[in-house]
Parts: structure tokens; C-alpha cells; sequence
């Protein structure tokens, strides 16, 4: 008995090892795919001796013919000689596979369809790991036998063919456009005849005269309560060419914006009337034209382009294109600029014309807008001589008609100060040493004792005098300086003293009208929104777009390479494998969207100075930026897409994803931009605060469930969040129903704080998120524009005190005590705009 026993555990074990082994005296079957092997669940582990073994039960054995149980049933005669022992972990659902006496999911490159069978993929099809069956791949998609990743095929080449149609359509479109637009101007501007030419006939609007009086203006800086203007009064009739001047610092510019409204750092006191009744220039923008010191224009357009779309824009509204084209191409005419029309402005970084034709087109944007008064603040900086006088005369024309023009101007030529009608001369501290008529005050001057030397410029004179370089002489017939006489302090005592009661140096009369009661009518906000939107077209750069979505192609390419490099799929791995690779993306988008804005910050504050309208400048800016949007996630999704192991889901899937992390990306930088003047600190935030976004507040490095309140508050917030979650649940969605209920899935599930049915909150939240951005840019852009005062809060309180004003309602103080504005102005009715009909002799200046 003791013999049989051994021979029986010596079989028992022999034909273990040959059933492990997968050598006669174990069974094994064919998969669907030929390569399937069955392991067995159960089987004899050991042969106990203190029971009784039949002779049945070792025949059988020695046999070899029952070496393997069922995996619900023993053989009975075995149970009498031993005993089965199961897998040593326990199978934990579908996916997983009995191999080597331990449960195991499923390997990559396979599908276990139960836990007996493990398969190899066949081709056409892919499988990782836990998968019961294999997935179809797409006929755009190459995947061999036994495959656990898709891999690109015809589908990258389809999505380079749609990439580069994209850019080349865009490029074409946007270049025969312009071409076509040129061949017309040209046409057009081909047919206005040599000889006179008249500026603002036919347009038909309805003219508009204004006259200014001034009493006791003054300014007081709110920084630091300094007056810099003081006691100034005079009149500035109604067609008046005004020349301001006075040494540097005299307040010339300071009194100029606070004539214009302009003057937002101090606080201004006195009276100032338009045509002598109740009102305010800055209540009629739109007949308000400003020219500044500086070139502020679009550098990438040219110039006839700069002078179209102002003209466009301010002109009454019903005027046809024709005639905003045929009154540009007039303005460029007189201007002298026919020869750079279609030139481009250019930069310091982009050459284009020469620093005195930008001044001319700075003040032919003004010129093209026909406003009823134009303030000019140095104009003649930067001209040669023979364009000094040409612009003066050309001004001088455009007084005669009804067109009121005030410039600050440093001491011009004789034959340029010879144009003006009216000059106001200020000195050191923004005191008042003349106002009247131009052609009067050299001989105030002399009755007041100073004498004209020989030969010299009155214009230059009167500086001197101000300054204390020439002398004052006791009487007109004696040679005796004036020892005791102090400038320009005594000066400013004499004009008080002998005019400011009543001045013989001003015009007996001024003209009143009756009163404004409405602005003019200009393009409304539709029409103003395609003006911008053209305007955006022709503005678009080729260069840099291109240059951009090539950086954008590479960083995704290099990207899909290293994930290629990732050898095993593990669902530990896959959240990181999937959002691990857009924070370059975030970063790169942010950066390029400070352009829409943040660049134009000075031609923005000119434009809607003007009366245009923010709302529609943000429309138009934020409407062409959806290219942007749509192209960067194409150029950085598509090699990333395609190059890495293909995720589940599909490209359209994906590139959804990418095209709201973009739209909420570009309304950040945007915000950035206008928010912050400077370029630097604007520059940072959009470097930084996408990583950071991405790193600390998306559920990477601190878990969702585990962050603070506030933390979360900041995640919910933060595109990261949004990208990752989208992303994951997407691709989950495309794996079999069973693989949800890993370990790994569950755990990373409730570390992010979503579930399956989350699909789409993602791309809700980002599109909200991107869209309040920019309704933010548009509340900072809207403070710019009313920027009156030094801080928001005196910006809000005007913004909110001008509206209520318009309801009939009472407010508070405005947000510039002391000013007494009141306005009106003259209008005929004429549609045809007589006073404004200009006869200006083209300008004959070398380009």
C-alpha cells in the first residue's frame, strides 16, 4: 500500500509539471486567432496519504488521462486522493486572465475573452490591456496584428492635405482682396483732375461751426496738487486758425486737452463755452478731431488704408464707399502723399515711409474725418520746410470754410506764422502773456515797449520776450532798458492789468448758434463691426502667422515622437499620457493673443476718442480671431494626435478639446494685454500663469478631491482642470464598459472629482470661462476709452454719471470739478455741406 501511494504522488506531481508545461497529459485549445492557450483554473495539488486512494482513481492517473479538472466541478475519483487549489489571487471581473496561478489582466496586443483564453489581436484591430474583445480600427488608421496602439496611416496625410488648404486659402483669399482693392483705388484716384481740389463736397452732412470762450481756466494735477494752468481767457472764433505757443513747459498741450476733454490727470477750473450756451465737447466726439504729437496710426497698413477706415468710420452715416473713396484719395492729394498711397505706414521694426509723411498722414486721418474742430498738437515736428508751409496754407484753406483749428505750435517761419488768425501765447507756469488776433501782437508788443530787431522772425521774437532774452525798453523813443522789468512774471502782470478786462486785441463779434442737441450720425455699431472686421483682414500678417503655426506644427510633432518612445499602456498611465502635453499649447496661445489687443492700445484710445464704438472694434477683433483659435489647435493637435499612440477617440473628438482650451487661452491674453500697459508685465502673466494654471490647479499635482475651498475655487477656473477631465472622459468612453471599473479608472476618477456622464462640462465650462475673459477685456477696454481720472474708480463714476446724465437723471459731482463745459455750435442747412467745400491747391512736395 505505502508503494502505491508513492507511485501515486510521484504521477500526481509529474503530471502537474506536464500540465503547466503544456506537455501530453495536459489539453490545450485553439483561440479565434489560433494562438489562444487555456490554463488551467484548478488542478490536483497534492495527494494526501492518510486518505485511500481506489484503484480507479490511479489508473486514471497513471494514465494520464485526468490531469485537469473543470472550473466547477472535481473528478470524484480524485477527491478521494486529493485536493484542487484555486488561482492564488481570484479573478476580479472581465479583463482578466489566469496565468502561472495568479489572476492578471489581460496583457497589451491582446484580448481575454475569458479567463481560460488569452488571444493575440488580429490585424485590422487593436487591444490593450483588459480588453475582452478587439476594437475595429478606422479605415484612416493602420493597425498589424497583435497591436495595442493605433498608429498613423492615410489619416495624417488627409489632415496635412486640410492643414495646408487652410493656410493656403486664407493666404489666397485675403491677397486677391487686396490686390483687387489696390487696381480700383488706383482707378478711382486716377480720375480726380490736376489743378484745385475741393475737400468735403458731397458729402452730405450737415455743417457745423464752432467758437470757444475761456474764462479763468485753470488746472491743478491731481498727483500732487500743482496748478499748471492758470487764470487763461480768451476766444477762439468760429473758422479760426489758432496757433498756441510759448516756451517749453508754458502749459500749451495742457491747455489744449483741457479745451478737448483730454486732460484725465488734473482738475480743471473756470468756464469754458462753445458758442456761449450749455454743453459739453466731450458729449459730441464725433465732431472732435485730434491730432497728436506723436505718429499714432496702424503701422501694418498703408496709407491710404489708414485714411479709408478712419474716413469710414467717422464720416455720416449714408455715405457711399464711392464717396469716402473719392474724398481719401482728394485729402491724399492736397496732402502730397499720392506717391506712398499704398505704401505701408511701417514701424521701427518694419520700414515703411519717412517720418514726415507719417506726420502727414497723421493729420489727413483727421483731415478725412471732417470734423467741426480739429486740435493739433505740434503738427509742423518732423516737416521740411516746403511741407511746413504747404500744410500751413493747406489749414489755413480748411479755416476759411468753417473748420475751427487750434495747434500747439513751436516757433514757426514767418510765412507759417503768417497763416494763423489767431494766436494765444503762454509762459513758465501756464500763465497768460497774449491772446487776440495773430496779426495784432507784434504790435502789442511793441506799444508795450519791446522792439522787433532787423531781419528777425516776430514768432521767434515773441519767445525771447517770454523767456527774458530780449529787452524792454522804458518808451518807444528811448534806448533805456527796463532794468526793473522781470519776464515773464511782470509780463504776465501787464496782460492782466491792461487786457484781461477787455482785450482791443480780439475779434468785436462772435458768432453763436443755435443749440446742439445730437452728435452726429455716424455708422451704426453692424456696419462699424465689418469696417473692423476688413480692416482686421487687410491688417493680417502672413509672416507671423505662418511663423507661429509652423512653431506651434513642431512642438507637436516632437511631443507625439517622445509619447511614441512610451512603450507600455497602463491605466495608472493614461491620464498623464493624455493631458501631460498641452501646457506648451496653453503658453504658446496665450503669448500670440496679446496682439489682438495689447498692440493697437494707443490707436484704440485715438479711434474711440472720436465717438466709434467699443463694443463693435471688440466684436469685429474677437470674431477674426477665431482663425487664430481654429488654426494653432490644428497646428499643434494634428502631428500630436497622429505621431503618439492614437488615443480612442476620435480627431474631431480631440481637436474639439484644443479648440476651447485655445478660445480660453486667447480671451486670457487678450485680458492681460489691455489690463496692463506695460509689455513686459503683460508678456509674463502670459508665460507663467498658464503653467501655473496647468500645473497647480488641474488636478496634476494636487488632487482635486484634496484641495482646499479656495484651491478648488481657482481649479474651477483654470482651463487645465477643464482640458484634463474633458480629455480622460473621452477616451474613457471609447474603452469597453468593463474597463470603467478598474482600479486605476475608479481612483482616478474620484481624484479629479468627475464621472462618465461628465462628457461635454469640460467644453461648456471653457467656452463660458473664454467668453467672460473677453467680456472682461471688454469692460477694461471700455474704461480706456472713458478714461477719465486716474484710477477705475473715478473711471467707473464717469462712465456710470455720463449714461445717467443722457436719462435726464441727476448725479453727483463730475469727475472734474470746477469745469463749467457748456457748448454749442452753428449749423446750416445745407446738405451739402458748403462751409466745408475746400479749395486747396494740390500739394507740389518731393517724395
Amino acid at each position: 500500500m505505502a508503494m502505491v501511494m508513492m507511485m501515486l504522488r510521484f504521477v500526481v506531481l509529474t503530471a502537474m509539471s506536464d500540465v503547466a508545461s503544456g506537455q501530453p497529459g495536459g489539453t490545450s485549445s485553439s483561440g479565434p486567432s489560433g494562438s489562444a492557450s487555456k490554463s488551467p483554473s484548478w488542478w490536483v495539488g497534492a495527494i494526501s496519504s492518510d486518505l485511500g486512494c481506489s484503484k480507479n482513481a490511479a489508473l486514471l492517473l497513471l494514465a494520464g488521462n485526468q490531469t485537469q479538472c473543470s472550473a466547477t466541478e472535481i473528478y470524484t475519483g480524485l477527491a478521494s486522493v486529493g485536493e484542487c487549489v484555486a488561482c492564488s489571487s481570484a479573478p476580479k471581473g472581465p479583463g482578466y486572465y489566469c496565468q502561472d496561478n495568479t489572476a492578471v489582466l489581460c496583457p497589451n496586443g491582446h484580448y481575454c475573452p475569458d479567463y481560460l483564453t488569452k488571444a493575440e489581436c488580429p490585424k485590422g484591430t487593436w487591444c490593450r490591456a483588459g480588453f475582452v474583445q478587439p476594437e475595429d480600427c478606422s479605415f484612416v488608421i493602420s493597425c498589424p496584428q497583435g497591436s495595442e496602439k493605433q498608429l498613423a496611416g492615410p489619416g495624417l496625410l488627409f489632415g496635412l492635405i486640410l492643414f495646408l488648404v487652410c493656410i493656403c486659402s486664407c493666404s489666397c483669399c485675403f491677397r486677391i482682396r487686396a490686390v483687387r482693392e489696390q487696381e480700383h483705388i488706383r482707378d478711382e484716384a486716377a480720375k480726380i483732375q490736376d489743378g484745385a481740389v475741393v475737400l468735403g463736397q458731397g458729402l452730405g452732412q450737415t455743417a457745423y461751426s464752432v467758437a470757444i470762450e475761456f474764462e479763468d481756466v485753470g488746472m491743478k494735477l491731481k498727483s500732487n496738487g500743482l496748478d499748471i494752468l492758470s487764470g487763461i481767457t480768451g476766444k477762439f472764433p468760429a473758422g479760426s486758425l489758432v496757433a498756441l505757443m510759448g516756451p517749453s513747459g508754458g502749459g500749451k498741450t495742457t491747455f489744449m486737452n483741457a479745451l478737448c476733454g483730454r486732460a484725465s490727470y488734473g482738475t480743471i477750473r473756470g468756464s469754458i463755452k462753445i458758442n456761449g450756451k450749455a454743453g459739453s465737447v466731450q458729449d459730441f466726439p464725433k465732431l472732435v478731431g485730434y491730432v497728436p504729437q506723436d505718429d499714432i496710426m496702424h503701422a501694418d497698413l498703408t496709407v491710404h488704408q489708414n485714411l479709408y477706415f478712419n474716413a469710414q468710420l467717422r464720416l455720416p452715416a449714408g455715405t457711399s464707399s464711392e464717396q469716402v473713396l473719392e474724398h481719401v484719395n482728394k485729402t491724399i492729394k492736397v496732402l502730397g502723399l499720392e506717391h506712398v498711397a499704398h505704401n505701408l505706414v511701417g514701424s521701427a521694426e518694419r520700414r515703411g515711409i519717412s517720418g514726415g509723411q507719417k506726420k502727414r498722414v497723421n493729420i489727413g486721418m483727421e483731415l478725412a474725418a471732417m470734423p467741426a474742430v480739429i486740435f493739433m498738437d505740434e503738427p509742423t515736428s518732423g516737416l521740411d520746410g516746403a511741407a511746413t508751409i504747404q500744410l500751413a496754407r493747406c489749414l489755413s484753406e480748411l479755416s476759411r470754410s468753417g473748420l475751427t483749428i487750434i495747434c500747439v505750435i513751436h516757433q514757426p517761419r514767418w510765412a507759417v506764422f503768417d497763416c494763423f488768425t489767431h494766436l494765444l501765447l503762454l509762459g513758465e507756469g501756464g500763465r497768460m502773456v497774449y491772446s487776440g488776433q495773430a496779426k495784432m501782437s507784434e504790435s502789442y508788443f511793441d506799444d508795450t515797449g519791446f522792439r522787433l530787431p532787423p531781419r528777425e522772425n516776430p514768432a521767434d521774437w515773441m519767445i525771447d520776450i517770454v523767456c527774458g532774452m530780449s529787452p524792454r525798453y522804458q518808451s518807444k523813443s528811448s534806448d533805456d532798458v527796463d532794468a526793473a522789468f522781470a519776464a515773464p512774471h511782470d509780463l504776465f502782470e501787464l496782460w492782466d492789468s491792461k487786457c484781461k478786462a477787455q482785450n482791443p486785441y480780439e475779434d468785436s463779434s462772435l458768432v453763436m448758434g443755435e443749440p446742439l442737441s445730437q452728435d452726429r450720425s455716424t455708422p451704426g455699431r453692424l456696419k462699424q463691426t465689418w469696417i473692423f472686421l476688413v480692416r482686421n483682414a487687410r491688417q493680417w500678417n502672413k509672416v507671423s502667422f505662418l511663423s507661429t503655426l509652423a512653431l506651434l506644427f513642431l512642438c507637436g510633432a516632437v511631443f507625439g515622437l517622445l509619447m511614441t518612445s512610451i512603450a507600455t499602456f497602463s491605466y495608472g498611465a493614461m491620464f498623464a499620457m493624455l493631458t501631460g502635453n498641452g501646457f506648451i499649447f496653453f503658453m504658446i496661445t496665450t503669448v500670440n493673443s496679446r496682439s489682438v489687443f495689447g498692440f493697437e492700445r494707443l490707436q484704440y484710445l485715438r479711434e474711440f476718442k472720436s465717438g466709434t464704438s467699443s463694443g463693435a472694434y471688440w466684436l469685429a477683433k474677437i470674431t477674426f480671431d477665431l482663425i487664430n483659435v481654429f488654426m494653432y489647435s490644428l497646428a499643434y493637435s494634428l502631428p500630436l494626435f497622429w505621431l503618439q499612440p492614437l488615443p480612442a477617440m476620435s480627431y474631431g473628438q480631440y481637436l474639439v478639446v484644443f479648440i476651447m482650451s485655445a478660445w480660453y487661452h486667447s480671451g486670457l491674453g487678450m485680458l492681460f494685454s489691455v489690463t496692463f500697459s506695460s509689455t513686459s508685465a503683460s508678456l509674463l502673466l502670459c508665460v507663467f500663469a498658464p503653467m501655473v494654471l496647468q500645473l497647480a490647479f488641474a488636478g496634476t499635482l494636487i488632487k482635486i478631491s484634496d484641495m482646499s475651498a479656495g484651491q478648488k475655487a481657482l481649479s474651477s477656473i483654470s482651463c487645465g482642470r477643464w482640458y484634463n477631465q474633458e480629455l480622460y472622459i473621452r477616451e474613457l468612453q471609447h474603452f469597453p464598459e468593463h474597463t470603467h471599473k478598474f482600479p486605476e479608472v475608479v481612483k482616478q476618477l474620484a481624484s479629479i472629482q468627475a464621472d462618465l456622464d461628465d462628457a461635454g462640462v469640460g467644453i461648456l465650462n471653457l467656452a463660458i470661462l473664454g467668453l467672460l475673459l473677453r467680456i472682461w477685456a471688454l469692460i477694461v477696454l471700455a474704461l480706456l476709452k472713458y478714461s477719465e481720472g486716474g484710477n477705475c474708480i473715478t473711471q467707473l463714476r464717469f462712465v456710470a454719471g455720463k449714461h445717467l446724465r443722457h436719462l435726464g437723471l441727476v448725479v453727483g459731482p463730475s469727475p472734474k470739478p470746477g469745469d463749467v463745459v457748456v457748448a454749442t455750435v452753428t449749423r446750416s442747412s445745407s446738405s451739402l455741406h458748403p462751409p466745408r467745400s475746400v479749395q486747396v491747391e494740390p500739394a507740389q512736395i518731393p517724395v
